[in-house]
């Protein structure tokens, strides 16, 4: 979802370190998000993102918007439920952002 920070560098690093390519999509998923104001307070940061990945060298990135992502909208697309175990730790406080996630 962007706003990338040391764990997303790292885990890009340990991707290059086990694969010949490595892309990085951006997207700041709605359906992630419980609240409207949240999502639209959430923060933006593609052009030091890009920035990062460009001194990581990574293979390629993907930064579609959300007309690519759900072309008949958002209702249009099949909810996937995640697992119970998603309702646990942060996702207590997060209802329904791993489904969005998924």
């Amino acid at each position: 979802m962007g706003n990338l920070h040391a764990g997303h560098q790292r885990l890009i690093q340990h991707a290059q370190s086990i694969a010949q390519h490595v892309v990085v999509s951006i997207f700041v998923n709605p359906t992630q998000f419980n609240e409207d104001s949240d999502f639209a307070s959430y923060p933006r940061t593609l052009a030091a993102d890009l920035a990062l990945l460009e001194s990581l060298q990574v293979d390629a990135v993907f930064v579609p918007d959300e007309e690519q992502i759900y072309p008949s909208g958002r209702t249009a697309v099949e909810q996937i439920r995640a697992p119970d175990l998603a309702d646990d730790f942060c996702g207590r406080c997060r209802p329904g952002h791993f489904d969005g996630v998924c």
